[in-house]
């Protein structure tokens, strides 16, 4: 499902789904002609899953790759009968290492100002998007690389998978802001941006960064494994769970964002689909 279904995929998709491919990217928009990243659809069009293709840069952030995510990331979010999105690295030892250090050694304030507002606007995509966002951490998630991990839904971890924020060591400020927004112990997110310390995939998963981890040289299965599981939901009901509790985290309190929840709940409750959802629990066993 993941990186090896990728690399065969080459740019896209199979022979069997490359017309229905190039039909989407028509239909919803795309018009950046990929270079770093991979596009695969599949599960009769439900499931996209895009893999940062820089393997030689450990899958580095630089202006390309932006360029690509924002276009990419635009198109998902006028379609809704995508459920969910992967998002993985190519190769085995990198998710994204961070920054691509060729293009930002010689920025200055304004010009870093402009770069680190790239990830930025990334993580906030990947956050407002109607699909379910799961990230495949198939390696180091360093910098840039673990906001992309903050950003998903859902995160599967391979066994030697590794995050930090090591931004400190060359003088750059990183992951201030969101880390401790991201894990369950303060403390550990400013050991993690002021020490630069690394946590393993065990580690992050007791922070809550890591959803689950994969067994050994299973990533794939995992990932596919918790995508069958979501795509038994209804994806309408899917998708607004998931904007109530991505801006129930932004309400300004808890009475704000149980408001919110009801608001939404009440549309989704005279959505057909919530209504067939219901009958066949009703109905199960009978």
């Amino acid at each position: 499902m993941c990186r090896a279904a990728a690399v065969k995929a080459t740019v896209a998709v199979g022979r069997m789904d490359w017309m229905r491919y190039l039909v989407w990217r028509t239909k919803v928009g795309m018009t950046v002609e990929y270079q770093q990243i991979l596009v695969e659809r599949t599960h009769e069009g439900r499931v996209v899953q895009v893999t940062l293709n820089r393997p030689e840069k450990l899958n580095a952030l630089g202006w390309r790759l932006f360029e690509e995510l924002i276009d990419v990331t635009d198109a998902l979010a006028d379609d809704r009968s995508v459920t969910v999105l992967v998002l993985t690295g190519s190769g085995d030892k990198a998710f994204c290492a961070g920054a691509d250090i060729d293009d930002v050694s010689d920025l200055d304030g304004r010009g870093f100002r402009k770069f680190s507002g790239q990830v930025v606007e990334i993580y906030r995509r990947l956050r407002a998007l109607p699909q379910v966002v799961v990230i495949a951490a198939n390696g180091l998630g360093f910098g840039g690389g673990c906001a992309l991990v903050m950003a998903g839904d859902m995160v599967i971890a391979a066994p030697h998978a590794r995050f930090a924020q090591p931004e400190i060591n060359v003088g750059i400020v990183g992951g201030a802001a969101l880390l401790p927004r991201h894990l369950n112990r303060r403390a550990r997110a400013f050991e993690m941006v002021l020490l630069a310390e690394r946590i393993d995939a065990q580690e992050a998963k007791d922070l809550g960064l890591v959803t689950r981890i994969a067994e050994e040289g299973k990533l794939d299965e995992a990932v596919t494994e918790v995508v069958a599981q979501l795509l038994e939901k209804p994806p309408q009901v899917l998708s607004m769970a998931k904007e109530a509790m991505v801006r129930g985290e932004a309400a300004a309190d808890n009475v704000s964002a149980f408001a919110l929840q009801q608001d939404l709940a009440a549309v989704v409750f005279d959505l057909p689909e919530r209504e067939a959802q219901m009958n066949a629990f009703l109905n199960k066993g009978k």
